[in-house]
C-alpha cells in the first residue's frame, strides 16, 4: 500500500509531473486481508522515514527551543508560575522538552543526510556529515555540551559548599543535567552510527 504514496514523493521530489487517471473498480470477492491498524500505521511509518526533516528534525527544533525557553523561565521564576489556583514548575518540563527535542533533531539530521527526499537546502546544510573527520568533530562537540553541563554542577556544588544555595539553582541544576544526558546520548549515538557507517554512508 505504502508503494503508492512513495512512489507520489519521489515522483513530486524529482520536478515531475503528476497526472490522475480514472480507473474502474470492482468490489473485491472473498474475505479481505487488509488490517486498518497495521497497514495503515506501515504506511504511516514509511512518509515519517521518507521525510526525517518533517518527522524529527522541524518537532525536534521546535521542542529543544521551547525546552531551552522554560528552562530560562524556570531560572527567572524558581518557585514556579502560578495559573489560576495552581502553581506550575517549568523546571521539570523543560529540561525534558530540551533533550528529546535535541535527540530528535541530531537523529533526524542523519536520517535526513541519507534520504532521498530530503529539500536541497537542508541536503547541502548536512553536507558536513560527508567530510573524512565528520565523527570526530560531532564527538567533540558533544563532549563539550556534556562538560558545560558538568562545569554548571561543579559550579552549583561549590555555591552549596560555601552556603550559597538557593531556589534559583533548581532551575540550573535542571539545565545542567539537560546538557550531560544530551552529551552523553549524542556521543553514543555517533558512535553507533560509526558502527554503522556502511548503512549510513559514512
Amino acid at each position: 500500500m505504502e508503494y503508492a504514496s512513495e512512489m507520489l514523493l519521489k515522483a513530486g521530489r524529482a520536478g515531475l509531473r503528476l497526472a490522475e487517471v480514472p480507473t474502474d473498480y470492482r468490489v473485491r470477492v472473498g474475505e479481505s486481508k487488509l488490517s486498518p491498524f497495521g497497514d495503515g500505521w506501515r504506511h504511516v511509518q514509511m512518509l515519517l522515514l521518507l521525510s526525517p526533516h518533517l518527522s524529527l528534525i522541524v518537532p525536534g527544533l521546535v521542542a529543544a527551543v521551547l525546552g531551552l525557553l522554560l528552562c530560562g523561565l524556570s531560572l527567572v521564576a524558581p518557585a514556579g508560575v502560578e495559573i489560576a489556583r495552581l502553581r506550575w514548575f517549568p523546571v521539570f518540563l523543560g529540561p525534558m522538552l530540551l533533550i528529546l527535542g535535541a535527540q530528535a533533531a541530531f537523529l533526524g539530521s542523519i536520517a535526513a543526510h541519507r534520504s532521498s527526499l530530503t529539500p536541497p537546502a537542508l541536503r547541502r546544510w548536512l553536507g558536513f556529515l560527508d567530510r573524512p573527520d565528520a565523527v570526530n568533530r560531532l564527538l567533540g562537540r558533544f563532549l563539550l555540551v556534556a562538560l558545560a553541563g558538568v562545569g554548571l554542577d561543579a559550579a552549583l556544588l561549590v555555591a552549596w559548599l560555601v552556603d550559597l544555595s538557593g531556589d534559583a539553582v533548581v532551575g540550573v541544576a535542571g539545565l545542567a543535567q539537560a546538557l550531560i544526558v544530551i552529551g552523553g546520548s549524542g556521543i553514543a549515538t555517533v558512535f553507533a552510527a560509526d558502527f554503522s557507517r556502511e548503512s549510513l554512508g559514512w
